[in-house]
């Protein structure tokens, strides 16, 4: 990310990055070549001084990969099991880059309730 007379100075903004399932999954789980090309651009992004916040889909592909389903499942229980088992694999896929790069992440899962009460 070059800083040049064409290039407008965002440092001291935060961007929110919303990064969905086919970005950070390939169909057999998590995908370490697309992973790793978001994080350079996050890290750039860090290094420019600009704050991000990654609101990222790919657990329930993990999910499914860890478990061995070949079809997303359609009842709720099973989507949750996904979700469940593959957040783990999400959460350490991105702070084992981003520590690499000198960065430390965390995370945070809101529920409905959390998005409609603006002080929670």
């Amino acid at each position: 990310m070059t800083n040049d007379a064409n290039t407008p100075d965002h440092s001291g903004s935060t961007w929110v990055l919303k990064i969905g399932s086919s970005l950070v999954a390939d169909g057999s789980g998590l995908s370490a070549r697309r992973l790793d090309a978001l994080c350079q651009q996050v890290t750039e992004l860090r290094r420019a001084n600009v704050s991000v916040v990654i609101v990222s889909s790919g657990s329930i592909s993990e999910g499914m990969h860890r478990l061995g389903l070949t079809e997303r499942p359609h009842d709720l229980p099973m989507l949750q099991t996904a979700a469940a088992v593959g957040q783990t694999g999400l959460a350490h896929a991105y702070a084992t880059r981003f520590q690499r790069a000198g960065f430390y992440t965390g995370m945070v899962l809101l529920t409905h309730d959390d998005l409609k009460d603006r002080e929670r």
